[in-house]
C-alpha cells in the first residue's frame, strides 16, 4: 500500500511538474499595457509599444512565431529575426529561449509567470513586461 501511494506521489508530481513548465504553449495575444510609466529610457518604452496587441507563438513542435502589428523599426526587425525560429526551455532558470542551435538560441528571451491570476512574458535582461491574454 506504501509503494502503491508512493507512485500514485510521484505521478502527480511529474504531471504536475511538466504541466507547469509547458503551461506558456500556445498563442498569446499581448495586452497593451498602460502602466509603462515605470519605464523611464524613451527608447525601451517604445519597444515595448511595439508589442502591442502583437501575437506570441509558442508550439509543442518547438515552433515560434511573433506577430508584430507596429510598423516601427524594432518591430519589423524582430519579425524577420526570429522566421524560422524555435525554442527551449531552460526549467532550471525558468527561461525560454527562441533562435536556432547555430546561434545558441540567443535570438530573444522570455520567463514566464503568473500573478494574480493574469499572465506575462518579462524579456530577459530588459525592463519589459508583457501582460498577455492566450488566445488559443
Amino acid at each position: 500500500m506504501k509503494k502503491i501511494l508512493f507512485f500514485l506521489m510521484l505521478f502527480n508530481f511529474t504531471f504536475s511538474q511538466s504541466n507547469n513548465e509547458n503551461a506558456f504553449i500556445g498563442k498569446w495575444q499581448v495586452i497593451p499595457n498602460s502602466n509603462t510609466n515605470y519605464i523611464k529610457n524613451k527608447e525601451i518604452k517604445e519597444i515595448n509599444q511595439a508589442f502591442d496587441n502583437g501575437i506570441i507563438e509558442f508550439e509543442l513542435n518547438n515552433s515560434f512565431k511573433i506577430t508584430l502589428k507596429s510598423k516601427s523599426e524594432f518591430a519589423l526587425m524582430l519579425m524577420e529575426m526570429t522566421k524560422k525560429n524555435k525554442w527551449r526551455y531552460n526549467r532550471k532558470k525558468n527561461q525560454i529561449m527562441v533562435g536556432t542551435d547555430k546561434d545558441n538560441y540567443t535570438t530573444i528571451g522570455f520567463e514566464f509567470f503568473t500573478k494574480n491570476n493574469e499572465y506575462f512574458f518579462k524579456l530577459l535582461e530588459s525592463e519589459i513586461i508583457l501582460k498577455v491574454q492566450k488566445i488559443k
